[in-house]
Parts: C-alpha cells; sequence; structure tokens
C-alpha cells in the first residue's frame, strides 16, 4: 500500500470520525478478515454505522489499524487497510 493510499484512508476515517461526532450516520463497504484465525468472510456492507470506542494503543498494537463501529447495536470492527468504500465512494476517489 502506497503513501497516497494510507494518506486517503486516514482522511477518510477522520470524515467518520465528523460524522460519528455529529450524530450523522454513514455507510462502509470492506473486506473482512480475522487474523487470529486467518480467515474472511469475504465482502461486506455495512450501511447506517457509527464510530465508537477502539483498541486501546496502550494494551493493542492493532490500535491504529483495527477500527470500531457499531450497526444496528452490534459491536463490529473493521481493518482500515481493507476498507473500499465510504459512502458508495471507492476510496481512491478522495
Amino acid at each position: 500500500m502506497d503513501a497516497t493510499t494510507i494518506s486517503k484512508l486516514y482522511a477518510v476515517l477522520k470524515r467518520m470520525r465528523e460524522l460519528t461526532k455529529a450524530g450523522v450516520p454513514f455507510d462502509i463497504e470492506y473486506y473482512s478478515y480475522q487474523e487470529s484465525k486467518g480467515v474472511t468472510n469475504g465482502y461486506k456492507v455495512a450501511k447506517g454505522v457509527v464510530l465508537r470506542s477502539g483498541l486501546s494503543k496502550k494494551f493493542s498494537e492493532k490500535s491504529e489499524t483495527l477500527v470500531a463501529f457499531k450497526q444496528d447495536n452490534d459491536n463490529r470492527f473493521f481493518n482500515l487497510p481493507l476498507l473500499i468504500k465510504f459512502n458508495n465512494k471507492y476510496i481512491n476517489e478522495y
């Protein structure tokens, strides 16, 4: 992953935080991956989500890339490098 893609991902994450703070839900699409088991459940579409508190930097090395969100009262995570779309726009469009 190149530096441009990384900066775009963090710009999108910043926007997600702004929307969450304002109480505005958004949609995301990403590839799932469970590193501990080395498995994926494929492409995921999550609509009407907001971010929630994630992992602490003090206790997890994954705190920078594993993003916590809430969808329909379910707590979930996605890996930031595997984010494909935000509000129906591909990340590379930003």
